[in-house]
């Protein structure tokens, strides 16, 4: 024998038996998962022994602890990729959510019902009918702000006029001359 004294985990190795506590140890894998292991036949067990005694197979913990990080490293491997996947579709929906990006300035239906004084619900009627000049991203529409700002004042002309008229009872109409 040398003069160098054995470490515990020297002596480990050299068991044949280990204990549910050891095994553990040895593999860095929590008890539970070696008890599970032990129960579904993947690790062989000794029967018949006192509880202190150890009964775990030596060889067949390390066999199963080999596989059980390589089963590990794959599941961890697919969840990084789930979440890149996931971070993608987070990213991809986000582009579809922001307005165009050509210099123009872009107003969400919800603005662009408070700029024409309607429902958020009629802008969408509009747009559908053709009647309001967007452009669709996504489910989202958007509209140009000097376009908006055109029908607007249009719209503000077109029912300036139809008032006056309803108001002046002139049967030649308010743009007649004197």
């Amino acid at each position: 024998m040398s003069g160098r004294p054995r470490t515990r985990f020297a002596v480990l190795r050299e068991q044949p038996w280990l204990s549910l506590d050891t095994a553990a140890e040895l593999t860095g894998i929590p008890r539970e998962r070696i008890v599970e292991a032990a129960h579904a036949g993947d690790i062989i067990q000794r029967t018949g022994l006192p509880r202190w005694a150890p009964s775990l197979d030596r060889a067949s913990v390390l066999a199963w602890s080999e596989q059980w990080h390589r089963q590990q490293q794959a599941f961890e491997r697919q969840r990084r990729l789930e979440l890149k996947r996931r971070d993608r579709a987070r990213e991809e929906a986000a582009d579809l959510a922001r307005p165009p990006q050509d210099g123009h300035v872009w107003l969400d239906a919800t603005t662009t019902a408070l700029v024409l004084g309607i429902s958020r619900p009629r802008v969408g009627q509009l747009a559908r009918a053709g009647r309001l000049p967007h452009t669709r991203v996504g489910r989202r529409l958007w509209f140009r702000r000097d376009l908006l700002e055109q029908t607007a004042a249009a719209r503000r002309w077109r029912t300036g006029r139809t008032a006056a008229s309803r108001s002046e009872p002139s049967a030649a109409g308010p743009h007649t001359a004197p």
